[in-house]
């Protein structure tokens, strides 16, 4: 029974990690487009 609570438990950490990671990369093109426009002020929106 702890061996089966183990194995879930296990589980269910890699699926948060992979839903961090993909979190992660939705976030990455917002973060390059906020550095470009920290970085070249002139580009209009």
């Amino acid at each position: 029974m702890l061996y089966q609570y183990d194995y879930i438990h296990e589980i269910n950490e890699k699926y948060q990690l992979h839903t961090h990671l993909v979190n992660i990369r939705n976030y990455i093109p917002a973060v390059c487009t906020l550095i470009l426009e920290l970085f070249n002020p002139q580009i209009p929106h």
